[in-house]
């Protein structure tokens, strides 16, 4: 598993370099936010417009991240970068 995963004062922090979100890896995904409190994402190469995606992963969640370029780069290759932190909803408050 690429994941890693630390319990701290009861909380359950997971950190995941998905190298690249995209439907074959939302179910990987779910399963990890079923370990933990909080999910950090690293290297989930979207843009900004569809960061947004994150949040239909899973109602229990919320989602807000960042991507790694502007949406006004004109991209060459694959896309890179962007971070994003997942946690349950009960434990922000709105």
């Amino acid at each position: 598993m690429d994941a890693v995963t630390s319990h701290m004062s009861g909380i359950r922090f997971c950190t995941y370099n998905c190298r690249g979100f995209n439907a074959s890896k939302q179910s990987y995904v779910c399963r990890l936010l079923n370990e933990c409190d909080f999910l950090f994402l690293q290297e989930h190469w979207l843009s900004e417009a569809q960061i947004t995606c994150l949040n239909s992963i899973s109602s229990d969640h919320l989602a807000i991240g960042v991507s790694g370029f502007e949406n006004s780069d004109i991209l060459v290759g694959r896309p890179f970068g962007g971070c994003a932190i997942l946690c349950e909803r009960v434990l922000m408050p709105i």
